[in-house]
Parts: structure tokens; C-alpha cells; sequence
């Protein structure tokens, strides 16, 4: 059963919005069944604690297994020899806390899932997240999955088989750290593939989904299963039905330095891999946030004058190089943050000290320069000057950092400064510092719109792959992943 956000009616009511349910393709049950039953070939006890209508635990029914499934629906689901009416998530919070009161069910041999999609909007989650809170951590209330994902390894017995389709946000999000660690601590990594973004398409679901092999306990298992993300349904099914993996050692799976936050590497190349090992933005110069207004109708203008005279920028976008100014704020904006407590001015010492300005949102990352005596949002920004500012102007323009980026450190939406300070920085040379930085001068002074920088960013890329001796597929691959990075992210 998978779950997501939007609002859409289905048979017997169902607002999809809150019970979260979309129907498992049956070649993905059937794929996550047959590496369960790898995994435990004997199984007797097999358990689904989201069943809905048995999309997963008809792959998964055998002679000799015996199937719990455990839903807030009755759906009158398929392959279940025994059905609980009731939330698995109050069912492990009793478990939690009052081990030796609570009616327990057999300790499964076999977990089976598609946990709940639904973001912390729910109202399951506003309704208990003091509690949820308490038992799982902060962390868990982002969303309903991770609060299923959670409670299913915890719940585990050692030589637990476990296998998930769920939504891939924990694989980089910083609000998945521990849920990330818990797995890496806890649990045996046997696959992990990316799912395309049109699985669900025809439910009317666009979302992004991974595959997640696990067995409960840590052993000596070297090669991990792994696909990087395609980009249609079809391609997908031929990649689980003729095993078109990557076989990946559990080191290169995830970035465990002490400047990273164990975020998972899906498919990412080996000369990719290794430049997490050089110096990080944050390292040379700095990255930090700007003015939170809490109010933008208030305190910003779509005109210059004198009430509103400082250019403020809040999120590029889809603008490279050369971006104008998104609005003006209140000149007296110094007086206003010591008044209004909402309006929050961070990194004082760095204003109106010029540099570059970072995306934010969207799935697109690129950067703009900005200007001396400026002001700017929460979106990240580079103090910098001189040359420096020029020829990194152009890296984090190129299609290599976008790669870095979107197809390593984070996958959704969302990137905040602390993720633009640990971009690592190549070694280039001094010849191309002052090529990349002659392409981004010239783009900047031309003010070209986004429409045309794919020129200038080509060119940039040509030089980077040069001095760096990127290996030919790898300049493909990115490429590639630039060239469609919404369903290849």
C-alpha cells in the first residue's frame, strides 16, 4: 500500500490525503518478496503492518507461511491469514513502553511495506505529536514513513528479513539523520534501488521512491544490490526482473566523515565519491543565511525608495549568473529586527558584503552574483571576492556540481546553507581558476538570461572535465542526469 499527500477519492470513500493509499505495482511486490525469501528462505511468520488490500502479502503468501496484516482499513486484503483492525504505530508504542502488558503478535520471520507517504501535515501527526514525539524522537514526525520505518526495525528480532517501498527523502534529508544511523547501526543493507518518479503516475501520484532490502543485525556483507534512478515505469521493471545492479561496497554507499551526515550515494561514480575528500565550500569561505521578515508584504517593496532601499535577494532559481534583486527592504530594517521578534536578521557582521547568491528550491541548483551592499534571505550565500568569486561563480554553475548536488548530497527539494558549505571544492588549476572564471565574468556582464546559459555552462563543463581528467562516461553521466534532473534526482 502506498500512501502520499494529495487528495484524491477512491473506492469506498477513501481520501487518499490521509489514509495514503496507492497500490503496489505487483512486480515490485514480487521483487522485494523474492529477496525476502532469499534472505529467509524458511520462513514461517510473515508480517505487513500497512496492508491495505494485499498488494504486497499476495506476493509474499507461501504454503508454509502464515501472514498478519495490520491496517486502520478493513480492505479485505489478499494473502492474510490473519487481519488486525487497528494501528500498527499505537500497536508498537504499547509494545514500547509496556512490553509485558500489551497483547503481542508472533515475532515475524518476514516484514513486508509501503509505509504511509503523508508529510507532517497529517492530522494523525498533529493530533499525537507531543507523543510521537516522546517515543520516536523528534525526528520522526516529518512524516508518517519514517515513524512505519522506524517502528519496523525497532520491532525486528535479529535475522529479521525486512523489505520496504518507501519514499526516499531519509536517503539525504538532514531530519532523517538518525533514522539514517539507525539503519547503518542496526541493520544489514542487501539492496537499495531508486524507483522512477512515474511508479505511482498512474495513480495519480508523482513521487520519489526507493526499494529497501534490510536483515535485522550487522554482518560481514560486502556487496549491497543498488540501481540509480531511471526514468520510466518500464525501464524499472526490466532492471528488477533481469537484475541490472550495481553491486556496491558498504563504504561507498554513504558519506560517514565527520563533516557529513551519513547521507546514502545511490549509483554515484567512484570520481564523484572521492571528491568528498577534498576541501568543502564552508572550508573557504562563508556560507550563511541573511533576514527572515516573517512578514514579506510588510517589510519588503517591489520598488525602490527611500522607505525600501536596500536590493534584497531571497532564491535565484532557475537564474544564473546575473540575477536582479527579488524585492526591496525596509531601510530601517536594523530598528525593525530589534521590535518585531519575528523578524530575524542573522550574520550581521557580513552585511552588505557582496558575493554569491545560491538556489534554494526547485530541483535545478545554480548560483548568481551578489552584489556589494546588499541584503538576502535564508537561502545560501558565499562571501566572497576577487577571482575567487568568478571561477567558483562558474563550479557552481557547472553540470558537475549540479550532479554533486542533486544526485549525491540531496535529493529533494529543499537546500539550505548547511549543505552548500559541504559542497566539496575540486583542486583546479591556477589555468582553469582563470578560464572558469573569464566564462562566468563575461555571462555575468552579459546578464544572460536562463534561457541561454546552457552555452556558457557547456563550456564551463568542458573545462572542468579537462582539468580534472573526468573519465569520458562520467562526463556522459552527468550529463545525462542534467540534461532530465526532475526524474533523475
Amino acid at each position: 500500500m502506498g500512501r502520499h499527500q494529495k487528495t484524491v477519492r477512491i473506492g469506498g470513500g477513501i481520501d487518499r490525503r490521509e489514509s495514503g493509499y496507492y497500490s503496489t505495482p505487483s512486480f515490485v511486490s514480487e521483487y522485494i518478496a523474492r529477496k525476502l525469501f532469499e534472505i529467509k528462505p524458511n520462513a514461517s511468520i510473515a508480517l505487513d503492518p500497512c496492508v491495505g488490500r494485499g498488494e504486497m502479502t499476495s506476493a509474499i503468501k507461501r504454503p508454509e507461511t502464515e501472514v498478519y496484516g495490520i491496517d486502520l482499513l478493513n480492505m479485505n486484503p489478499a494473502g492474510v491469514d490473519h487481519f488486525v483492525h487497528g494501528d500498527f504505530i499505537e500497536f508498537y508504542t504499547r509494545r514500547k513502553l509496556s512490553p509485558l502488558l500489551c497483547d503481542d503478535l508472533p515475532s515475524p520471520d518476514i516484514i513486508i511495506a509501503n509505509p504511509p507517504y503523508n508529510c507532517h501535515e497529517t492530522e494523525y501527526i498533529r493530533k499525537h505529536k507531543r507523543h510521537l514525539r516522546e517515543v520516536f524522537g523528534r525526528h520522526a514526525t516529518l512524516n508518517m514513513y519514517s515513524l512505519f520505518l522506524t517502528a519496523i526495525i525497532d520491532l525486528a528480532a535479529p535475522g529479521t528479513a525486512i523489505g520496504v517501498i518507501v519514499h526516499d527523502s531519509f536517503l539525504t534529508a538532514r531530519g532523517h539523520e538518525t533514522l539514517r544511523r539507525m539503519i547503518l547501526s542496526e541493520c544489514t543493507i542487501r539492496s537499495l534501488h531508486l524507483c522512477p518518479t512515474d511508479l505511482f503516475l498512474d495513480q495519480g501520484a508523482e513521487v520519489r521512491t526507493c526499494i529497501l532490502i534490510l536483515e535485522k543485525g550487522l554482518r560481514n556483507n560486502k556487496s549491497i544490490d543498488t540501481s540509480n534512478r531511471p526514468t520510466t515505469k518500464k525501464e524499472f521493471s526490466e532492471i528488477l526482473a533481469c537484475n541490472k545492479f550495481e553491486v556496491a561496497e558498504r563504504s561507498h554507499l554513504c558519506l560517514e566523515s565527520d563533516r557529513d551526515r551519513s547521507e546514502f550515494l545511490v549509483g554515484v561514480p567512484r570520481q564523484i565519491r572521492e571528491l568528498f575528500s577534498e576541501s568543502r565550500i564552508g572550508d573557504q569561505f562563508p556560507c550563511i543565511t541573511g533576514i527572515s521578515t516573517g512578514n514579506d508584504k510588510a517589510y519588503l517593496s517591489s520598488e525602490r525608495t527611500e522607505e525600501f532601499k536596500y536590493p534584497f535577494y531571497k532564491n535565484p532559481g532557475s537564474r544564473r549568473f546575473f540575477s536582479g534583486p527579488d524585492a526591496y527592504l525596509a531601510t530601517n530594517f536594523i530598528q525593525i529586527s530589534s521590535d518585531v521578534p519575528n523578524f530575524i536578521v542573522r550574520n550581521k557582521e557580513f552585511l552588505f558584503r557582496g558575493g554569491l547568491s545560491c538556489s534554494s528550491m526547485g530541483v535545478a541548483f545554480g548560483a548568481a552574483v551578489l552584489p556589494d551592499q546588499s541584503t538576502y534571505g535564508v537561502n545560501a550565500n558565499i562571501v566572497v571576492d576577487g577571482p575567487d568569486k568568478w571561477w567558483l561563480l562558474s563550479f557552481l554553475n557547472s553540470g558537475l556540481c549540479t550532479y554533486i548536488v542533486r544526485g549525491a548530497m540531496l535529493r529533494s527539494n529543499m537546500i539550505t546553507a548547511g549543505y552548500v558549505s559541504r559542497i566539496p571544492v575540486p583542486r583546479f588549476s591556477n589555468q582553469a581558476k582563470v578560464q572558469l572564471g573569464t566564462l562566468a565574468k563575461e555571462a555575468y556582464e552579459m546578464q544572460i538570461a536562463p534561457s541561454n546559459a546552457q552555452f556558457y555552462i557547456r563550456s564551463i563543463d568542458l573545462v572542468i572535465c579537462k582539468d580534472l581528467g573526468l573519465d569520458h562516461s562520467l562526463e556522459t553521466t552527468i550529463r545525462d542526469f542534467c540534461d532530465d534532473v526532475v526524474r533523475r534526482s
